[in-house]
């Protein structure tokens, strides 16, 4: 009995531990309120405005990220069909719920070389703030070619006549070589999509 009772107040009292990365995680990227760009590879890490944050595993479906750059800590909880919800905690008590929305939010991405846009496809995805476009933009990318952000390089926003923006940029894919891409919003700053520039596509 005496020996039970202790293993329990171990488990009790074990916290959990602070990792850069944790398997269960699906891939995912999120867009949560005070301009937090959001994206996590599978199984982690999760980086928060292309940034690494801290991440730490209560279970399998429950996971915490922490920025120290911007005091959030995001919620990560997985549901029972695998969906993952997010919510986010800041300074001064700040909170919400982010939008999450997986690598099928970019189906639109074109597999063949596309230099040029002729118009601009009715847009899917969220707003994104003009400072925060490269974030989400290497976000979106490194769900589409399976990479880090880190491997992901943009170039400056470029506004078109008609108000959309849009941001080329490369990623590097090791072995296969450096690819290019296009990222797309729309007037509003809603998120299109993100073309492959190259002409074997990804």
């Amino acid at each position: 009995m005496r020996i039970g009772i202790t293993m329990g107040l171990v488990l009790l009292i074990s916290p959990p531990t602070w990792a850069a990365s944790s398997g269960g995680l699906p891939l995912f990227n999120a867009t949560c309120p005070l301009g937090l760009e959001v994206h996590g590879d599978e199984g982690g890490p999760v980086y928060v405005n292309g940034k690494e944050a801290v991440l730490k595993k209560f279970n399998d479906n429950y996971y915490e990220a922490r920025d120290a750059a911007t005091g959030t800590t995001l919620s990560l909880s997985k549901n029972p069909d695998g969906t993952l919800s997010a919510s986010y905690t800041g300074r001064g008590g700040a909170n919400g719920v982010c939008q999450m929305h997986t690598t099928a939010d970019v189906s639109g991405a074109s597999h063949a070389a596309q230099p040029t846009v002729a118009a601009s496809p009715a847009a899917r995805g969220p707003v994104v703030t003009p400072g925060n476009m490269p974030a989400f933009c290497r976000g979106e990318v490194s769900g589409m070619f399976a990479t880090r952000p880190a491997y992901v390089k943009t170039d400056p926003v470029a506004r078109a006549k008609d108000g959309s923006t849009s941001i080329d940029g490369t990623v590097d894919k090791g072995s296969e070589g450096i690819k290019q891409f296009r990222c797309r919003f729309d007037a509003t700053g809603r998120f299109i999509d993100v073309m492959a520039l190259t002409s074997d596509g990804y």
